[in-house]
């Protein structure tokens, strides 16, 4: 019995005093890679146009993930593109031209692990003796709210020339944050005209998606100049162009008749739908889900309840007939996408109305 216990005392030191090693492999790589390093440095100027592009990533990358996310701004054909362990390098095939170069790295890049970049990447730098000064910047909403996935690009087509302005090369991109802000930086301040353009990059491939994606065109062409060298806090509300909006206000009731004011906008289109509500007894009406159009806006009490003003018999003489009271507003009333309208308040049974 001695010797058994003597045993398990010699059998315990020995585990005690083993080495713990943790198991092979180690945890799950889930980090993605990160630039720690570019040449040229990011905003230098001065850069010499032979130079070659060369940057230094984190961790050891994959070198096929890199094909159709590489893009200079303004277009420079490559040469040769080289991925190595943790090193890309790009290489062109004649002189960088004189000028402010943005580099844009699209997200989906990946390490050796396939753990994917998310966020695209930009740096600046210049071949010639300083960077550009130009700057536009601004927000990128959905129906005025943040949402992730905005961005925006810059034409130099001129107004009215071309029909679809997605179609046309980009001379830049820039990528929203969680914000929704944006910024073009170190832009030609030559006073070349730039025309702007937002989209959500809902499938997140980069691009964008036509009939699948909503964008919004700025109506206006920018033009930067020395003495005007930044256009700042552009709001790109980008919205559904088929997106219901709404009509509300208030219609006081005047009249003896204390009934529900009836409200219709009738579409000025042939056979487009039109549209009905009725006031609560303060007076106030929202109608809810109107397409986007050109309405006519009528008040009236519905004495008939056939949803048009017209007339109604005469309560004390059943031969004769009286005016259901009604006004109307004398000019149409657009309803935007998403748009919230807000319309003039009105009265029915006054002088002015009958008028």
């Amino acid at each position: 019995m001695r010797q058994f216990i003597w045993l398990l005392l010699i059998l315990a030191i020995i585990y005690s005093c083993a080495v713990m090693e943790p198991p092979t492999g180690g945890p799950e790589d889930k980090t993605p890679p990160e630039i720690v390093e570019t040449v040229p440095a990011a905003n230098s100027a001065g850069v010499k146009r032979t130079q070659n592009i060369q940057i230094v990533f984190s961790e050891k990358l994959d070198s096929e993930s890199f094909r159709k996310r590489i893009i200079f701004y303004p277009e420079i054909p490559f040469k040769k593109i080289d991925v190595s362990d943790n090193r890309l390098e790009i290489e062109f095939e004649g002189l960088l031209p004189e000028t402010t170069i943005s580099f844009y790295l699209k997200k989906g890049y990946m390490d050796n692990h396939n753990v994917k970049v998310e966020k695209s990447s930009f740096f600046y730098f210049s071949t010639a003796d300083s960077l550009e000064k130009g700057l536009i910047s601004g927000h990128i909403f959905f129906k005025k709210e943040m949402m992730a996935g905005g961005t925006a690009r810059l034409t130099s087509i001129e107004p009215d020339t071309f029909e679809n302005i997605y179609d046309k090369p980009e001379l830049r991109t820039a990528i929203a944050d969680e914000a929704g802000d944006f910024s073009f930086r170190y832009l030609p301040t030559d006073s070349s005209g730039f025309r702007l353009w937002a989209f959500f990059d809902t499938n997140k491939d980069g691009d964008y998606s036509d009939s699948k994606e909503f964008y919004l065109l700025y109506p206006d062409t920018i033009y930067l100049t020395g003495r005007e060298p930044a256009y700042r806090d552009f709001t790109m509300n980008i919205f559904d162009p088929n997106e219901p909006g709404e009509a509300k206000g208030t219609v006081k009731n005047n009249t003896p008749l204390k009934k529900f004011v009836t409200v219709r906008l009738k579409n000025v289109v042939y056979d487009e739908p039109s549209y009905e509500a009725y006031t609560d007894s303060a007076g106030v009406y929202n109608i809810k889900r109107v397409m986007p159009g050109n309405y006519l806006f009528s008040a009236f009490i519905d004495m008939n309840a056939d949803s048009l003003p017209g007339t109604y018999p005469d309560p004390e003489d059943t031969t004769l007939t009286c005016d259901e009271p009604s006004v109307s507003l004398p000019d149409t009333i657009s309803i935007a996408p998403a748009e919230i309208k807000e319309i003039p308040e009105l009265e029915l049974g006054n002088e002015k109305d009958e008028e």
